[in-house]
């Protein structure tokens, strides 16, 4: 605590303000009230450029701003169980902090840089009336990745990390993830950082304003650079700590981003700093933030090799399953918003993929996932509980996802056909391409999607999964990744 107070003294040892912005902002005191904005209101419609990631759903809270009111905690969506009664669901568990967790640490602002002092005017909300956007859980092609340095300082206009020091985040430690859908690149991009009691969050959408947890009709608009943005203040203690945080919120779409930014400290100096120095950046006209360097060619964490090294080897005899054709719409998901958005995410090692899968030493070969580059990210909550972790492959034109969630993934309605393999009760189903299969593992449930060129290999991918996954000998766990 005492390095993050010297790192804010820092700071504010560091603001300057000239005579000039002094008057302006004497002058800006004595101007009226800036216009309602619309952006609050057009939020949902601009979803609609994501609807191919999922549903989503727009309502108000019965009780105006209640979810809001200092001392009562959010009514986010937990993440919830379905209907689909093979055994039952596990609760989630505490999960690392965001401090804990895997992330790149902004380093101190260069030598004779200053922050100005001008004051930032948002409306104080709290107790207002508010939206809830909820957006839907991933279709099963949408794969989620974890930024990497290069990909984070790169998104948001800077060389290297020392660059991000400039957005006031010196001492914070950043992590982000993006994700995609094949024909459509990607979809969502989001950033956290967290330095002692303050932290923020990033989300940047192609288009469009990213979809926003909840929103307020009465936030107030205003230009920074030429750029209409949308900003309110809230002051709540949804930690339940027993202080009041500061909770600054702006929205604004720049040069094809969309941007919503929030900063949330006990000390709103440091939410004045994080938010003028976003808008400063986000805005700038030769500059903003852009996620067109996502989805290029990286390494992956692991490339897996042929343990025969080409050679012929016998493997077990697996019995067919069959995939049923989804006919009757649009699979219906659980309602967890956090699923699709998470609070903040952790890239998975090669080590935590492997004792993900149950074998800390290699991939199992029974896996047939020769070839495969892999990848994987752990994805929590705003409560910093584990949500899932979701382990990609990618081979040429095939690829897969493995979600790992303590609590079912299935839909309550649909298309999905339960059987039974090896003892174990399953599920699966096929939409288009997209090969699905679900079954319960060690302390939760996997889900594995696969889809390509080659209908029976993506078949036989999926019942390998469970086969491995599902094993009395041991198979996939989340164990680790909720401890």
């Amino acid at each position: 605590m005492d390095l993050d107070m010297d790192r804010y003294r820092s700071y504010m040892d560091r603001l300057k303000l000239s005579a000039a912005d002094h008057q302006r902002i004497l002058d800006a005191l004595g101007q009226p009230k800036p216009r309602r904005s619309l952006l609050p209101r057009l939020a949902a419609c601009l979803l609609v450029a994501l609807v191919g990631a999922g549903c989503f759903l727009l309502w108000r809270s019965h009780n105006a701003g209640q979810a809001l009111a200092p001392g009562v905690p959010s009514a986010t969506p937990a993440v919830s169980g379905d209907r689909f009664a093979l055994s039952p669901t596990s609760a989630p568990t505490d999960a690392p902090t965001a401090g804990q967790t895997a992330g790149f640490l902004v380093p101190d602002l260069p030598d004779g840089y200053y922050f100005t002092d001008e004051f930032l005017s948002l409306p104080d909300l709290t107790g207002g009336e508010s939206l809830y956007i909820c957006s839907g859980y991933p279709t099963a092609d949408t794969q989620i990745s974890s930024l990497s340095e290069g990909e984070l300082c790169a998104a948001l206009g800077a060389d290297d990390l020392t660059g991000l020091s400039l957005l006031g985040w010196s001492g914070f430690t950043v992590s982000g993830a993006w994700a995609s859908i094949p024909e459509q690149g990607v979809i969502w991009a989001k950033i956290s950082g967290v330095c002692g009691e303050s932290s923020f969050r990033l989300s940047l959408a192609p288009d469009a304003l990213p979809p926003m947890d909840e929103n307020y009709e009465d936030a107030l608009s205003f230009e920074k650079n030429g750029v209409s943005v949308s900003g309110y203040l809230l002051r709540d203690d949804r930690d339940g700590d027993g202080v009041l945080d500061c909770r600054y919120r702006v929205s604004f779409l720049h040069n094809g981003t969309g941007v919503y930014f929030e900063a949330v400290s006990p000390d709103e100096t440091v939410c004045q700093l994080l938010t003028k120095a976003l808008l400063a950046r986000g805005t700038a006209e030769d500059g903003g933030f852009s996620l067109d360097g996502l989805g290029q060619e990286t390494p992956h964490t692991l490339v897996v090799q042929d343990p025969f090294d080409g050679q012929p080897h016998s493997s077990f005899m697996l019995p067919a399953l069959s995939f049923p054709q989804w006919e009757d719409g649009a699979i219906q998901t659980p309602d967890s918003a956090s699923l699709y958005l998470p609070g903040h995410t952790r890239a998975l090692t090669e080590r935590d993929i492997l004792i993900a899968l149950g074998s800390p030493d290699e991939v199992p070969w029974m896996l047939n996932w020769v070839g495969f580059g892999v990848d994987g990210t752990a994805l929590y909550d705003e409560e910093d509980r584990f949500l899932s972790a979701l382990i990609t492959g990618v081979n040429g034109e095939t690829s897969f996802t493995l979600a790992l969630t303590p609590a079912s993934p299935l839909p309550e309605e649909g298309g999905w056909q339960e059987t039974q393999y090896g003892g174990v009760s399953l599920a699966t189903w096929r939409k288009g391409d997209v090969y699905s299969i679900v079954f319960p593992c060690g302390e939760g449930y996997a889900r594995f999607s696969c889809t390509g060129p080659n209908a029976d290999f993506c078949a036989d991918l999926c019942t390998r999964a469970a086969s491995v996954g599902a094993g009395s000998d041991g198979g996939f766990t989340l164990f680790f990744l909720k401890a």
